[in-house]
């Protein structure tokens, strides 16, 4: 897949399918949009094309509130490329661009600078100034410029439309399981194992901490969850908790994956966490013993269901 800052030159031979969007998460409703993308493209002899912008638009539009994505920077690009996408072009998403109205983000941004054979849209597409532009009007466009417009229907899962919005409320509630459902794979955070305090290893269960790589990364809310970790080739079943563990003094929220079944250094690797279900919310206990009989406990009910994932 071809990865660039730019649109096309519109002076080339090549032919585009397009779909414009942020596609955060690249999600079941987002691959259903995909899916039609490179199959119309490629019956059509034309190359796929995925315009999105970076950064997203709310931390534009609203910089007070921060954004927490699905799939910052590169991981959403590594995604787009499982799909089959031809190219990506990632535009700066400024003010100035948010203030177009409809018409001209669709003639300036895309017609004028792509040779477009068609463009495949989702159900509830929304684009230019006040998010005033829809399919009808991208269909009306299509009709006037000569090119096809499709529309896809949404993809409805555990009985309503899959958004990224959704998929984010489900992460901040610990409920990473119902998420994977409309991600149609599990949630994954990445990043660099870092010195922590050891206060796991003197209670029998040494911990990973795990500082993400991308800061504006969404980390599930505080719990304990059962997940998979990831370092290299390696694939190790994990109790993992997040957030200020207050039982031992509190402090940053953090990241501590504790590994089954493994003795070894592992500062400085790159792991990946895929996140299968909670299994309790964070708690205050009243001692340190009750806390590890209930890690033990953590771990038996983690191994079980990783398990029955094939772990």
């Amino acid at each position: 897949m071809k990865t660039r800052n730019r649109l096309p030159d519109s002076g080339s031979d090549v032919r585009h399918w397009v779909t414009l969007g942020i596609f955060d998460g690249v999600h079941a409703g987002h691959r259903a949009i995909l899916r039609s993308l490179t199959e119309a493209a490629r019956r059509d002899g034309a190359a796929s094309l995925v315009v999105t912008f970076a950064p997203h638009p709310r931390a534009v539009l609203d910089p007070g509130i921060p954004v927490g994505l699905l799939t910052p920077g590169d991981e959403k690009i590594e995604r787009l490329e499982l799909e089959g996408v031809d190219e990506t072009a990632v535009l700066p998403f400024t003010a100035e661009l948010a203030a177009r109205t409809p018409g001209d983000f669709i003639r300036e941004v895309l017609i004028r600078d792509v040779r477009v054979a068609g463009l495949v849209a989702g159900y509830n597409h929304a684009f230019g100034r006040g998010r005033s532009g829809d399919g009808a009007l991208l269909s009306r466009l299509g009709r006037e410029k000569g090119f096809d417009v499709r529309i896809e229907p949404p993809v409805i899962l555990a009985g309503a439309p899959v958004s990224s919005t959704r998929i984010r409320s489900l992460l901040e509630q610990g409920r990473v399981g119902e998420a994977a459902v409309l991600l149609e794979r599990p949630y994954t955070v990445t990043g660099r194992v870092v010195a922590g305090k050891g206060i796991g290893r003197g209670f029998g269960f040494p911990t990973a901490n795990v500082r993400p790589s991308m800061a504006d990364k969404l980390i599930p809310g505080d719990g304990v969850y059962a997940a998979f970790a990831r370092i290299g080739n390696d694939r190790r079943p994990a109790v993992v908790a997040v957030g200020d563990h207050p039982t031992v003094g509190g402090g940053d929220r953090t990241i501590e994956a504790h590994l089954m079944d493994f003795e070894g250094d592992l500062y400085g690797e790159t792991m990946h966490i895929d996140f299968f279900e909670k299994l309790r919310d964070e708690i205050r206990f009243d001692s340190v013993r009750t806390m590890i009989g209930q890690m033990g406990r953590d771990r038996d009910a983690a191994r079980q269901l990783l398990n029955r994932q094939g772990g």
